[in-house]
């Protein structure tokens, strides 16, 4: 009877040290900013993280990490880790825009809406996001089978999978009006609308896959990307003028826009050393009547990629609702 009683204690004792030991290291959420802006920094810092039972949910390249942290998770180990935060932020504790708008979307979780201005046309009334229609557009096929254009490896597109690490290049485009006329112009605030709804259209995904599945957003921006034309202004088929205009600037030549496209992700994807990469373009709209190119396209994203193409009011969803439309056009990317 004795015996038996012993077994019973230790049985319990030992419920006990794992119910411990899972609260010690239970996971909780936490904004991580990093000292330097150097790439390969933030990649140690990142390693780090995952080495020491660590989870990176959101980056945005280079110094904000969003993920979770064992509770006996010692920053000491990496000196590139500045601060680590559970609650609201200072952004003045950063100093890039970038980086400020990754501190003010994570505010949101608390309650910090005012933060961020939404600006919206008073010509333009917004409806709430529903079927986005004719978006859905399939790459050109001779361009997927030309192994010889493309830099990634036979039957391996920087969008094949949505699980792992997937990069997205974020690209605004800026008329210069040496060939159309200069109609639209960002503005700071605008474009931190257009951040943050990206980002929270994304963090969709990030909330609804398994906890079991391993998934994690990287982000880059590349604000006022300059063209010769005013893309608002052309019918969708003409998105190839402006895009190599954009290709041109971003250093990636040689092809069609829709090769450099994919040449210009997979890059990424190796330089960032992520599984996945894909690219958001977004056009100014902002003076636009309707918020749609010339022949009514708004939205639209090709089969599997290798990229998204948004204007700023997206028809009559506005930009309050662009989180829910690029939410829709990423699926397409992954092959939805």
């Amino acid at each position: 009877m004795k015996s038996k009683l012993f077994v019973f204690i230790i049985f319990i004792f030992l419920i006990y040290i794992n119910l411990i030991y899972a609260s010690e290291n239970e996971n909780k959420e936490v904004l991580i900013i990093l000292k330097s802006n150097d790439v390969n920094y933030m990649k140690d810092s990142i390693d780090y993280i995952k080495n020491n039972g660590g989870f990176v949910n959101q980056v945005f390249i280079p110094n904000i990490i969003y993920g979770r942290l064992p509770k006996n998770f010692d920053p000491k180990g990496n000196e590139n880790i500045l601060s680590i935060n559970t609650g609201i932020v200072d952004d003045n504790k950063v100093e890039d825009n970038f980086s400020k708008v990754a501190v003010k979307v994570w505010n949101q979780k608390f309650g910090v809406l005012e933060e961020i201005p939404i600006l919206t046309s008073t010509t333009k009334n917004e409806k709430e996001p529903g079927p986005i229609l004719n978006d859905l557009k399939i790459p050109p096929t001779s361009e997927k089978n030309k192994g010889n254009l493309l830099q990634f490896p036979p039957n391996s597109n920087p969008s094949d999978y949505l699980y792992g690490t997937v990069l997205i290049s974020i690209v605004m485009l800026e008329s210069n009006g040496q060939i159309d006329p200069n109609t639209e112009s960002w503005s700071s605030t605008r474009e931190i609308n257009v951040i943050n709804e990206i980002v929270n259209g994304l963090a969709w995904w990030l909330d609804k896959h398994d906890s079991k599945v391993n998934l994690t957003m990287y982000y880059i921006v590349n604000y006022r990307v300059p063209t010769s034309y005013e893309p608002i202004i052309h019918p969708q088929p003409d998105e190839g003028l402006w895009i190599n205009d954009a290709m041109d600037y971003l250093g990636q030549s040689g092809g069609n826009y829709f090769s450099r496209v994919e040449n210009y992700n997979n890059n990424l994807r190796t330089f960032y050393e992520t599984d996945w990469a894909t690219t958001i373009f977004v056009v100014d709209s902002n003076n636009d009547a309707d918020g749609m190119f010339s022949d009514y396209y708004f939205a639209y994203a090709y089969l599997n990629g290798p990229f998204i193409v948004m204007t700023y009011d997206n028809d009559g969803y506005g930009i309050s609702n662009m989180d829910a439309v690029t939410a829709h056009e990423f699926g397409h990317i992954f092959g939805a």
